[in-house]
């Protein structure tokens, strides 16, 4: 069932999610990502954000910005499409995993945070007036929104905005497919690479991430992924040689991001030591062919020539700075440069026709509820 009219509660808008099924005792199954949540009326999915309101899968943060900055494209993270650009990025709140070692804990399990009603033309209007690439959602996962990011993304590019999402691949393969459609580039962030922890103990599902992040690559969206290296399991080195040669066996040049585990949420174990995130970079060098690590402290955030070793960005705390001065090749010995430069092929007048207000596509119902929610 996809998404047929706007609520409001209190003023603020409600839209009626999309993949949605009516189920029995008055209950709705929202398959929206393998969870497959039956949500009892008046209560909520695993996200925190869906809720069942008189038998109506219904997105209760629709437009509730929760973090909205302007961001050079390595925090995304985002290291071989456009460098050096800056991006708006997005935050609201809700997840569906549970990751005890999330750093941005107060955005992802609702934790007090406030936001800031904002709609689709007001992002598009506030990248445009500052000149920035293009707009990415991330902070939390992008998929419990779905409905508001597929909105905004479809706005941006008709304005010939880039578009991003920062996410841990586990969507089911409907909606999935909506937002590739208007995705130009996806960060997958992976928890390790043990199907098993990843359920038990973050509620992910670690195959639908692997068969997304393929689907990407099939369609021509430009892919990079992050590898969380979490030293105190017992197995991370063979998870992390998994991962590597998983990863090149779809194409050896997408750019692996290691990252370490810091103190954060209810994480009771120790912070991933450098000497683990060196070693696992040397891994993956072994399959893939730029792997970085995102920490500037640490000098494994720059790329350089592959070919005569030029330097030709320079990212760290003071920024991305580009040094090969063209989009050509390098400057050095003119090898061809590892970077995404051109815009990403769009059929927008196909996605115009998807729009809600486009001509002859079904009209939305507006229902209203004097309540508060």
């Amino acid at each position: 069932m996809s998404s047929s009219g706007y609520w409001k509660r209190g003023g603020a808008p409600r839209v009626e999610g999309r993949f949605f099924e009516a189920a029995d005792w008055d209950t709705v199954e929202c398959r929206l990502c393998p969870h497959l949540c039956q949500i009892a009326p008046s209560r909520t999915g695993a996200c925190g954000v869906r809720s069942n309101r008189d038998g109506r899968l219904i997105t209760d943060n629709y437009g509730k910005v929760a973090d909205e900055r302007a961001v050079d494209a390595t925090v995304l993270p985002l290291y071989h499409y456009y460098p050096a650009s800056r991006w708006l990025r997005i935050g609201m709140k809700g997840c569906n995993m549970r990751c005890p070692f999330c750093n941005t804990f107060s955005f992802s399990q609702l934790a007090g945070v406030r936001t800031l009603g904002r709609s689709a033309a007001d992002l598009v209007a506030a990248a445009e007036a500052q000149g920035l690439r293009g707009i990415s959602f991330g902070v939390n996962e992008p998929l419990v929104s779905h409905e508001f990011v597929v909105d905004v993304f479809r706005l941006a590019r008709q304005r010939g905005l880039h578009t991003h999402i920062a996410t841990s691949g586990t969507w089911c393969l409907d909606p999935y497919r909506e937002i590739v459609e208007v995705t130009d580039a996806l960060t997958f962030g992976f928890k390790g690479f043990d199907g098993g922890y990843l359920l038990g103990e973050c509620g992910g599902h670690l195959e639908f991430a692997m068969q997304n992040l393929a689907t990407a690559v099939r369609h021509g969206r430009h892919v990079e992924a992050t590898l969380l290296v979490m030293d105190g399991q017992a197995n991370w080195r063979e998870q992390a040689g998994e991962f590597g040669k998983w990863l090149a066996g779809i194409d050896t040049e997408i750019p692996a991001v290691l990252l370490g585990i810091e103190p954060a949420f209810a994480w009771k174990g120790e912070q991933t030591s450098r000497e683990s995130l060196f070693e696992v970079r040397d891994l993956l060098l072994g399959h893939l062919r730029s792997v970085y690590i995102h920490d500037p402290e640490l000098g494994f955030m720059d790329t350089a020539c592959r070919e005569c070793g030029r330097l030709l960005v320079r990212r760290g705390l003071a920024g991305t700075i580009l040094t090969h001065g063209a989009e050509g090749g390098c400057p050095n010995c003119g090898a061809a440069l590892p970077f995404a430069l051109q815009d990403v092929a769009r059929d927008v007048a196909a996605e115009a026709q998807q729009r809600p207000d486009a001509p002859g596509a079904p009209a939305r119902d507006v229902h209203t509820d004097d309540q508060d929610a």
